[in-house]
C-alpha cells in the first residue's frame, strides 16, 4: 500500500491577503481595504465640522464624489444641524448648494447664522418621485455645484446605484435624506448614517455603513452653532450672576452663614 501524500501546509489568511494585494494593479489596490480598518484610499473628503465624527469616517470627513445617506425617523428633523458645519466650506456664490424636494422652505435667518446665506442656495420645487429623482440626477451630473441635497423618501436601490455611479464622476458630496425604515433595504451608498435628536444641544449619530469595520457605538455631537453657543454662554453667565446676588442678599438678611435664596418679592420688602 502506498503512503498517503502529505497534506499541504496551511498558509495564514493574512499572508494570503498580502500576497493577493501585492499582485494587484496599484489603481485597484488603493480602492480596497481590510474589514478591520477604515478605508485609506485616495478618496477626497471635506471635514464634517465634528471632530468625533471625522475620526470615524474614512478619509476624515464627508466623501466627495460619493452618495451619503442621512436616515431619520422624521424628515427635516436634524439634517441641517448635522450637515451645516461641513456645508459652510462648500457653499460659495460660485458653487451653490442644490436642494431637491426639501419638505419645507429653508429658514434663511437660521442658515445665515450658521454661515449659509440664502444667496448660496438653489431650491428646486418638485412634487412626484420621478421629478425628484430626475432633478437630483441632473444636479449630480452638472458642474459648478458645492453639494447636492435631495429628499428622496421613495427612491429604490437600483436608482441609488445609478446616482452613486453618477456621483463618482463629480467633485462634490451628494446627500440623500431618507426615512430611517430604509435601513432595511440594501444601498449602493458607501456611507449611511442614522441621525436623531438627543436634547436641544445634542445630535445622536449611528454609522450604519462605512468603508471599514462595523461601528456599534452611538456618537453624541454638539448641535448648536458657535454664534448661538456664545449667546447662550453669555445668557447663562448673566443668570449665574443674578443667582449669586440673590444668595448674598438672603445671607445678609437672615444673618445665617449659609446663604438662602431670596425671591424678588422678598428682596423688595
Amino acid at each position: 500500500m502506498s503512503a498517503a501524500a502529505p497534506s499541504p501546509s496551511r498558509v495564514p489568511a493574512d499572508r494570503c491577503a498580502e500576497t493577493v494585494l501585492d499582485s494587484l494593479d496599484p489603481a485597484i489596490e488603493c480602492s480596497l481595504w481590510r474589514g478591520t480598518e477604515l478605508s485609506c484610499g485616495e478618496q477626497r473628503t471635506v471635514s464634517t465640522g465634528f471632530d468625533g465624527l471625522d475620526a470615524e469616517l474614512p478619509g476624515g470627513g464627508w466623501p466627495l464624489g460619493a452618495v451619503t445617506e442621512i436616515l431619520q425617523p422624521q424628515a427635516a428633523l436634524a439634517e441641517w444641524r448635522l450637515l451645516g458645519p461641513g456645508l459652510r466650506q462648500l457653499a460659495t456664490a460660485e458653487r451653490p448648494l442644490w436642494l431637491v424636494g426639501a419638505p419645507h422652505a429653508p429658514y434663511c435667518p437660521g442658515l445665515r447664522l450658521a454661515g449659509l446665506p440664502e444667496t448660496h442656495l438653489i431650491r428646486v420645487r418638485v412634487d412626484t418621485p420621478a421629478e425628484r429623482l430626475w432633478a437630483t440626477e441632473q444636479a449630480v451630473k452638472a458642474d459648478g455645484l458645492g453639494a447636492v441635497l435631495a429628499w428622496l423618501p421613495q427612491v429604490r436601490p437600483a436608482q441609488i446605484r445609478r446616482l452613486q455611479a453618477c456621483a463618482a464622476q463629480a467633485d462634490m458630496p451628494v446627500f440623500l435624506m431618507r426615512p430611517e425604515l430604509a435601513l432595511r433595504d440594501a444601498s449602493a451608498a458607501p456611507l449611511r448614517l442614522v441621525v436623531s435628536l438627543g436634547d436641544a444641544w445634542t445630535l445622536h449619530v449611528q454609522i450604519a455603513k462605512r468603508r471599514g469595520p462595523v461601528h456599534e457605538d452611538q456618537l453624541s455631537l454638539p448641535a448648536v452653532s458657535p454664534q448661538l453657543a456664545r449667546l447662550a454662554a453669555a445668557r447663562f453667565q448673566s443668570i449665574g450672576r443674578n443667582v449669586v446676588e440673590r444668595y448674598q442678599v438672603g445671607s445678609a438678611r437672615t444673618g445665617s452663614p449659609y446663604p438662602a435664596l431670596v425671591t424678588d418679592h422678598a428682596v423688595a420688602e
